[in-house]
């Protein structure tokens, strides 16, 4: 399938595949949920698919570009989102308004992957490109930390993960 005109759906129940138009109409990296509905960002477009009705919702756009290489992670009815490609743009989309608020810039150019931990409520993006940032921004207090990662990153993915032992934010370099 065409990943720039589908969305790949899989069921771990079933073990089974299935696609849908991508109303995004557009390759991203910027997707999340808050637990019922997907928000999509790329291509200067921002979405919201429910899976239930399957209707795509056009959402109001924030100030910097969406370019589909950054980042958007949901914490607390509240989407983060930085720019990617380089760019420091970083800002939050508060679902029950519907509007965006730009936030302290990234110190530094940042490329595709984000997290969030939810209970430090902190939102973590890396770059730039072959660089070794971990940009780490703390919601309650609107700064940002700078930290050395002891590899260089391009485009990946991270995760944070909370269980016993096993704390942690889990990287992966992208292609």
């Amino acid at each position: 399938e065409d990943n720039d005109s589908t969305l790949a759906i899989y069921d771990p129940a079933t073990s089974t595949w299935s696609f849908i138009e991508n109303g995004l109409n557009a390759g991203t990296t910027n997707i999340t949920t808050d637990g019922t509905y997907l928000y999509l960002a790329g291509d200067g477009v921002f979405k919201r698919y429910d899976p239930i009705s399957n209707v795509w919702t056009d959402l109001t756009l924030p100030t910097m570009v969406l370019t589909g290489h950054g980042g958007l992670a949901f914490h607390d009815g509240n989407i983060y989102a930085h720019e990617g490609s380089g760019f420091t743009g970083f800002e939050r989309y508060t679902i029950s308004s519907g509007q965006w608020q730009a936030l302290a810039p990234v110190p530094g150019g940042t490329v595709v992957g984000s997290a969030i931990d939810p209970v430090l409520k902190r939102y973590y993006a890396y770059g730039s490109f072959d660089g070794k940032n971990l940009y780490e921004y703390d919601i309650t207090t609107n700064l940002w930390n700078v930290w050395t990662l002891p590899v260089r990153v391009n485009d990946g993915g991270m995760s944070f993960v909370k269980q016993n032992f096993n704390d942690g934010l889990y990287f992966i370099q992208g292609t």
